[in-house]
């Protein structure tokens, strides 16, 4: 009977553990996927684990900020402080995806003994140009895309700029209907889209003017965050519906 239980047992860890790699490594090339040596193991789960922690501080952090700051902005009516809250919004989603990444990474280093890269390029944050931080964001997603969308449209005969137009108009749009399935307003469903869209006036302007610089990207995506952040907070308290 033991043995019965322990096989049965054994069966449904083994389907659980066939969804869990193809759920966590789906996202990956098999190439990118590199098994651990033991001498390795233990080094590699533990620093993905202080990232881990990291990445959750931050969420946390900026998730307490958004909760207390509508408040005042609403209270105030002062435009820096709904500042602040985007910002802080944005923090939330760039440390969301990076907590998300680093525990996938870290069950699967545990766990399984696998090495996995990461969703997000080495060179994200020393990127000099907005074209290069979108290449280093959400790699498979951009695989996609690129392979999907912007070389199909190349090969027939489309120009770089209006395949990459293109490439952002889908995305925005990937982004924009899980806003129209909530019942999200027009206005919110339209500015989460013109945050995807209107990346295409930096990327110009950077190629026509040779601007190369880390506070030239950081400026950009700051500015723009609240066509992506504020129809999210917008969602979760509609006392920042008057912004």
């Amino acid at each position: 009977e033991k043995s019965e239980g322990s096989s049965a047992s054994g069966s449904l860890w083994g389907r659980w553990r066939r969804f869990y790699h193809m759920a966590c490594l789906s996202w990956h090339d098999v190439d990118r996927v590199k098994v651990l040596e033991s001498a390795e193991h233990k080094s590699h789960y533990r620093s993905v684990l202080c990232d881990l922690i990291l990445a959750m501080l931050g969420l946390v952090f900026c998730a307490v900020a958004v909760h207390f700051l509508p408040g005042a902005a609403v209270a105030t009516g002062w435009a820096a402080c709904m500042s602040l809250v985007c910002c802080f919004g944005a923090g939330c989603v760039i440390f969301g995806f990076y907590t998300f990444d680093r525990a996938y990474l870290f069950l699967l280093s545990y766990f399984n003994q696998l090495g996995v890269q990461s969703i997000f390029g080495p060179g994200l944050w020393q990127s000099r140009t907005v074209r290069d931080f979108w290449r280093q964001w959400n790699l498979p997603v951009q695989r996609m895309l690129v392979q999907g969308v912007f070389r199909p449209l190349c090969k027939s005969g489309i120009s770089a700029d209006l395949s990459g137009f293109a490439v952002f108009l889908i995305s925005g749009l990937g982004h924009a209907w899980p806003l129209v399935v909530v019942g999200a307003r027009n206005k919110q469903v339209v500015m989460m889209l013109m945050f995807f869209v209107s990346q295409i006036i930096p990327m110009k302007l950077e190629s026509m003017l040779r601007i190369e610089s880390h506070p030239w990207v950081y400026a950009v995506e700051i500015i723009m965050s609240p066509l992506f952040v504020l129809p999210l907070l917008q969602l979760g308290d509609p006392r920042l519906l008057v912004w």
